[in-house]
């Protein structure tokens, strides 16, 4: 039975390393020759190899404002550019940490800032414009992303603005933060999202897709009322005001908001709240702030 289950085993490695042979080829060809697959993201190995030779690029990607199909990278005190146009963000959103292929210095890119509207029936209503006025701006270094390493957030504040045909399955909605691409929502329902604030999250973005795919986890108001403008902005800064939980509230104080500080803590601790600016140290997103420290003026 022993070498039954060992025959087994050897015939299922084989089996696995048959299929994974070539992609792992292709990868290492990638790799070796300086080249990108643009569609398909880089096995871990040949990420972590890139890096140890040192000819791949960790970072977290940042997409602009005044234009969100050119993001930047800053690793070791030097920024890549990211042309989203020639998709060279490869399916990345904004905050992802990335792993990056430097590209050859023919074919870095020209950030041009600011974008220009043009119309176009492409699959984005506001594009920035391609012509020969770019090729007066200086190229920068620029990077393929390769590989996603860490994903940011993944739900957003999204808006239904383009209403799609009766018989269509699936809708498109543009999230609140420019920076974040166009989401599609595959659903019939999407007649009930009509003049609705969404909150949405991302699910996946498929190979050869325009736009990542996601589903909404709320309906947060109509559009236009005070009330939900207020809970959009604070859902995109990633404030929540869901009730603390019971456990959470069990560890209060019995006095509630009657609570002072105790006369033998005062006695046996140093007040530094009138002589002192006293701020935390605690990282943005911390759960538990408990870290401080404090600076007055001498003398």
């Amino acid at each position: 039975q022993s070498d039954h289950i060992s025959r087994f085993i050897r015939t299922c490695r084989d089996e696995y390393d048959k299929r994974n042979a070539a992609k792992e080829a292709k990868s290492q060809a990638l790799l070796d020759n300086g080249l990108s697959d643009t569609q398909e993201y880089w096995f871990e190995s040949r990420v972590r190899e890139g890096l140890q030779r040192k000819i791949l690029i960790r970072g977290r990607l940042n997409f602009t404002k005044e234009n969100p199909k050119e993001g930047f990278v800053r690793a070791d005190g030097k920024h890549w550019f990211i042309d989203a146009r020639a998709g060279y963000h490869t399916r990345a959103i904004h905050q992802d940490v990335v792993i990056l292929q430097p590209l050859p210095e023919n074919e870095w890119g020209r950030p041009i800032g600011k974008r220009r509207l043009v119309f176009t029936k492409d699959d984005d209503d506001a594009n920035t414009t391609t012509d020969g006025r770019s090729l007066s701006y200086p190229t920068f270094p620029s990077a393929r992303v390769v590989a996603i390493e860490a994903m940011s957030r993944r739900s957003f504040v999204a808006t239904m603005v383009d209403i799609p045909m009766p018989d269509e399955s699936a809708a498109i909605v543009v999230p609140m933060d420019i920076r974040i691409p166009k989401i599609r929502l595959p659903t019939k329902l999407w007649q009930q999202f009509v003049g609705k604030r969404l909150l949405v999250e991302v699910d996946a973005w498929d190979i050869g897709s325009n736009y990542p795919h996601g589903r909404v986890l709320e309906t947060l108001g109509n559009i236009g009322d005070l009330e939900t403008e207020v809970k959009c902005l604070l859902c995109e800064n990633q404030v929540r005001l869901q009730p603390f939980s019971l456990a959470a509230r069990a560890c209060l104080p019995e006095q509630g908001v009657n609570w002072t500080i105790p006369s033998s803590e005062l006695e046996n601790r140093r007040d530094l709240r009138n002589a002192h600016c006293v701020f935390s140290v605690d990282p943005v997103g911390c759960q538990d702030i408990d870290d401080t420290m404090s600076v007055h003026h001498l003398p």
